[in-house]
């Protein structure tokens, strides 16, 4: 598989997304130092940010579509054609369907459901792919 802009920009996206309790300690303690107590809790955060990606992906994969394709299709699907353009549209996108795929499977393992963060991800994936930008 040939590795394309949107593969780095989606790894970008998820890169940023890891860290955003460190990005949050940096702007809060950006005059001065912060604790190492501060830095440990957000390590610990991005720790289960991680977790929650990882467990996310194997409930809401199936065996046609895994859910790193899934986030590979919104990406290409809002991609503007444009780097910068595509970053601020994108990241929020990217966003809003990684918190959604979260709650799907949150949703389906309090209710005992395995199909249901599947089924609503393959929803979400394919709405975002209807309402594509064109470029």
């Amino acid at each position: 598989m040939r590795l394309t802009f949107t593969h780095g920009y989606l790894g970008l996206f998820l890169v940023t997304f890891v860290c955003l309790p460190f990005l949050g300690v940096a702007y809060e303690y950006k005059h001065e130092t912060a604790p190492q107590s501060v830095w440990l809790e957000a390590l610990i955060g991005s720790s289960a940010i991680v977790a929650a990606l990882l467990y996310t992906a194997y409930r809401c994969s199936a065996r046609e579509n895994s859910y790193w394709l899934g986030l590979l299709v919104i990406a290409q699907s809002v991609a503007a054609g444009t780097t910068y353009f595509s970053i601020i549209i994108g990241f929020p996108i990217l966003f809003v369907a990684v918190v959604l795929s979260i709650i799907y499977t949150a949703i389906g393992s309090l209710v005992g459901s395995p199909t249901f963060a599947v089924s609503h991800y393959r929803k979400l994936v394919n709405r975002i792919y209807d309402h594509r930008l064109h470029q």
